[in-house]
């Protein structure tokens, strides 16, 4: 099994250069200090956006924003997405 590794000269200095990890509920950007490191946290709860409900209770199928996407209706399948899709 190969290995991977990320091997940096210095810890990030801002927000563009650390690492984000999360699992899109719970996300962190890591700096990358050796003694020292700076962690934030995001909590999709936290979040003061519109506030709509988790879980996807409306069964939509997804076959229908991939139309709109291949037609190149962008905008009717962001909305929809918005509306019927997206927690």
């Amino acid at each position: 099994m190969k290995e991977w590794k990320l091997l940096y000269e210095k810890p990030a200095s801002d927000w563009v250069e650390a690492l984000p990890v999360g699992n899109g509920i719970l996300g962190a950007m890591s700096y990358g200090g050796m003694w020292e490191e700076e962690i934030p946290l995001n909590l999709d709860s936290l979040w003061s956006g519109d506030g709509h409900d988790k879980g996807n209770q409306t069964g939509v199928s997804l076959e229908h924003l991939k139309e709109l996407v291949a037609a190149g209706s962008l905008k009717e399948a962001e909305d929809y997405a918005r509306e019927h899709v997206l927690g």
